[in-house]
This record gives C-alpha cells, structure tokens and sequence, in this order.
C-alpha cells in the first residue's frame, strides 16, 4: 500500500474508533455514534470505488448507497445495501430532525459498520484494519521516537526495555499536557503524583498511633486517585485501559535535567508479558492522539 491509502484507512480507522467509543456514552452523545459511523463508512466506500479491483474510477459526488451499489455489482455478496439504507436513515433522521435513534439499533448498526468496514479491508487490500498502525496520525516528535524505540527493542526481544519505553512515552503524554494546561491558565496543574515516602510508614506516624496512619495513609490514596482521575479525565482516555496499563508498567521518573528513568521491580518484571505488548502499545498510541486534540 502506498502513504496514501495508508493515511486514507488510517483516517477511516480513526473515524470508526470514534463511532464504537460513543456506544459508551447516553442520549445525543451516543448518537454521534452514527454520525462518525456513516463518515468512516463512506470514506470506506469512497477508497473501495477507487481501487482497481472495483474498476479503479475516480471519485464522484455520489451518495452513500450509490457507492454501496456501485461496489456491489463488482464484489457481490460483499455489502449489506439495506443495512446502508438503514444506517443513512437513521443519521438523517438524527443529524436533519433531532431524532435520537434507539441505543440497542444504534449497537446493531454500528457493529455492521465495523464488520462491513473491516470486510472490504480484508477483500481489497488483504489486511486486517487492525494492522493499520496508528502511529502514523502521531506527530514527529519525541514521543513518537520514543514509541519507535519501544518498537524496536520490542522486536530484537528487550521485552523489558520496550515496556519501559512505553511508560516514558506515557509519562511524556502526561507532561506535555500539564504544560499545555499551564500555557493556557498560568498555573500549573498537578497530574502526576509520587507520594510513596509519604506513606505514614516511611514518615514513622505510627509512633502518633495506628488509627493516625491509617488515616493519614488514606488521605494519601484519596489524593493519589483524585490527581489520576483528574490526569485522565483531562486527557480523554479510558478509566479502565488507564489503570489497566498501570498494573502492568513500571513508573518512570523523570529527572531534574527532563531525561527519563526507568526501573523494574521484580513484581513487575513478573506482570510484563509478550503477548501484553500491542495492547498497552495502543493505549500510549491513543493517550498520544488524544494529546494532539488537546494541545490548546
């Protein structure tokens, strides 16, 4: 494939993420959901109507359906035109007359336009969408060296050196968001937290008493949570993956002189596993696109 089409499906992917994220969220945010849907979808239909194996005409002013059956006469069998049909109608009915569409026809029909999206990738290009890298959305920069590096120590088996990179790359993410938030208000945020020597272990509060420490040690947690709550609220990604990707990382520290330091526990070293590397990998990836749109 060449950079264009890669960028084309990187777009698509993008647009498609978007749509099954909105399945999350309630009312008129679920329904964009449809709207992202049916623009990945068309943008899909567009690269599909182009391509040689499809008769490699250029591109029209058509509508959604009319690619839809444009294709079909070529790959039959392939699209669903009265899923097309629906899926249109239900983003007319939303984006023309405010008409939110029913949540579990919205799962349907997005779940089709995953299907049918990823269908079409497999017949044309004979790929899975999932093997469209992301990285290619994220600016040049140290992040995105970072996450090459990460790539590369990945591949000559420095499973344990690539996981780190990863986190630096995270760690990265948080620190160029505090300083885009700091640009903008004048007061700088706190979105990173290292409060372990604050435990009432290490500060010997147990010589106050134990129902002492063990408030104290709460407070520390609760701040703890609240500055990551905060950290990934601003940021946009998701709670679960968020935490997910902290149980199985370590946590770098960043030094004095803005380099990074990378240290693994012998618990941790135990949590890292091969096989964990391309999904934490997609939630730095995503962390990074999420940062591009919050650059303010």
């Amino acid at each position: 494939m060449n950079t264009k089409v890669i960028n084309e499906l990187t777009a698509v992917k993008l647009l498609l993420n978007e749509s099954l994220r909105a399945l999350d969220g309630a009312g008129i945010q679920r329904a964009f959901a449809i709207l992202h849907a049916h623009d990945a979808l068309e943008w899909m239909f567009q690269i599909s109507y182009t391509h040689p194996k499809v008769g490699g005409k250029k591109k029209t002013k058509m509508y959604l359906l009319d690619y839809a059956k444009e294709i079909d006469k070529v790959l039959t069998d392939t699209i669903d035109i009265g899923n097309v049909s629906r899926l249109n109608s239900l983003r007319v009915a939303f984006k023309h007359d405010l008409i939110f569409p029913d949540p579990e026809v919205t799962k349907d029909i997005i779940r089709w336009v995953d299907n049918q999206i990823n269908t079409l990738v497999r017949t044309i290009f004979q790929v899975s969408l999932s093997d469209i890298d992301l990285l290619v959305a994220v600016e040049e920069g140290d992040i995105k060296a970072e996450i090459n590096n990460a790539d590369k120590d990945f591949s000559e088996g420095k499973t344990m050196d690539a996981f780190c990179k990863l986190a630096i790359a995270f760690e990265m993410v948080r620190y160029s968001l505090q300083d885009n938030l700091q640009e903008t208000t004048g007061k700088r945020p706190v979105l990173r937290t290292d409060l372990g020597f604050s435990s009432s272990f290490f500060l010997h509060l147990d010589v106050i008493g134990h129902d002492f420490s063990r408030a104290w040690d709460e407070i520390v947690n609760g701040v703890e949570y609240l500055v990551d709550m905060s950290f990934i609220n601003t940021l946009g990604v998701n709670i679960a993956d968020y935490f997910q990707f902290l149980s199985i990382t370590p946590r770098p520290q960043r030094m004095m002189n803005g380099e990074y330091r990378c240290d693994i526990s012998e618990q941790k070293s135990k949590e890292i596993k091969r096989q964990k590397y391309k999904k934490t990998r997609d939630f730095v990836v995503d962390a990074v696109l999420k940062l591009q749109t919050r650059v303010l």
